[in-house]
């Protein structure tokens, strides 16, 4: 399975942007004094002091938060089915987790497709490794 497979089964849209738009409140201080302003050129019209606050952050919060849990569900997908397609009697778990300890660090930076793909070659060549290995007496 690929990573947008993976995405597309747990529901996770990578491109999605966020749809609640975030609500500022500009507050100006002068003189000891703060005073609200609904735009930042009015409060900095009033002083040069200006603080903005987002005030409905929580929700903001909590829509990234539910993003990032289906991200999270997706990747748990993609390498559960990585796993199954490489663990069997003759290649462990160690052995998986060797392999797979390299694959992401070669290839993370171009996504989790590069990572399987480079897993496959690292897969490759560590069973070639342990045909080639003598036999213990």
């Amino acid at each position: 399975m690929n990573y947008e497979d993976a995405c597309k089964t747990v529901g996770y849209n990578r491109t999605l942007q966020c749809p609640i738009k975030p609500k500022i409140v500009y507050f100006a201080y002068k003189g000891g004094q703060a005073k609200e302003f609904a735009t930042k050129s009015e409060a900095q019209d009033y002083s040069k002091n200006v603080e903005a606050v987002t005030t409905n952050m929580a929700e903001c919060d909590a829509w990234w938060n539910s993003q990032r849990e289906l991200e999270s569900k997706a990747c748990d997908l993609w390498y559960q089915e990585l796993k199954e397609e490489y663990l069997s009697p003759s290649f462990s778990q160690e052995l998986f987790d060797l392999c797979y300890s390299q694959a992401y660090d070669r290839g993370h930076h171009a996504g989790y497709d590069e990572v399987a793909s480079y897993m496959a070659d690292y897969v490759d060549f560590a069973l070639k490794a342990i045909a080639l290995r003598a036999p213990l007496s």
